[in-house]
C-alpha cells in the first residue's frame, strides 16, 4: 500500500477528457459539441444542448430506440495519507467527505428524430468553506444511455449500451 498523498488541484488537466468507456468514446457516440458555462462563485453549471439530428448525431451501435444525456457537476477532496488514523489511513482534506455531486438528465428521447436545443441547470450546494474550496476539484462529466421499451411499456436503460466522459476538471 502506497504512502503518498492524492492531490488532484495539482494536477486537474489529467483528468479532463477522460473517457469513461472501454469500447466507444463518447465523442464517437454523440457526435455534437455541448456548451457548459461553470460559474464557480454560484457553484452552478449551465449546459447548452445544440438542436440534436439523431441521423447525424448518434452512433447508435445497437439501433435502440431511445436516449437520455445525463451530466453531473461535483467537487473532490484531495485525499492526504494520514498515519494517526489507524482505521483510513487516507483522508480528506475536509472532514466531510471526499466529495459529492448533482445529477441531471434529460427525459428519454427517440433515437430517430429531430431534438431542439435544450438549456439544462445544474447547482451545487454551498455547504464547503470558502477557504477551503482550494483543496477541490470541480468535475463536470457527460453520459448518453440508451434505453428500449420495457416491462409494462416504460422505457428502461439496456445494459452495457452507454458511455461516458469527464468533460471538464476545474
Amino acid at each position: 500500500m502506497g504512502e503518498r498523498s492524492i492531490e488532484l488541484t495539482k494536477c486537474k488537466e489529467v483528468l479532463e477528457g477522460y473517457n469513461l468507456n472501454r469500447n466507444f468514446a463518447f465523442n464517437a457516440v454523440f457526435r455534437t459539441s455541448i456548451q457548459f458555462d461553470f460559474d464557480k462563485k454560484l457553484e452552478t453549471l449551465k449546459i447548452k444542448l445544440p438542436r440534436i439530428n439523431t441521423e447525424n448525431d448518434l452512433y447508435n451501435v445497437q439501433k435502440l430506440p431511445y436516449f437520455r444525456l445525463k451530466f453531473s457537476l461535483g467537487m473532490m477532496s484531495d485525499i492526504y495519507f494520514d498515519i494517526t488514523h489507524k482505521d483510513n489511513l487516507f483522508m480528506p482534506f475536509f472532514d466531510v467527505d471526499y466529495g459529492f455531486s448533482n445529477l441531471i438528465e434529460t427525459d428519454w428521447l427517440s433515437a430517430h428524430d429531430l431534438i431542439p436545443e435544450q438549456t439544462l441547470e445544474i447547482v451545487l450546494p454551498q455547504w464547503v468553506p470558502e477557504e477551503l474550496k482550494v483543496h477541490y476539484t470541480y468535475l463536470v462529466s457527460a453520459a448518453i444511455e440508451f434505453g428500449n421499451v420495457g416491462f409494462a411499456g416504460k422505457i428502461e436503460a439496456v445494459k452495457n449500451a452507454s458511455c461516458a466522459k469527464i468533460m471538464l476538471a476545474l
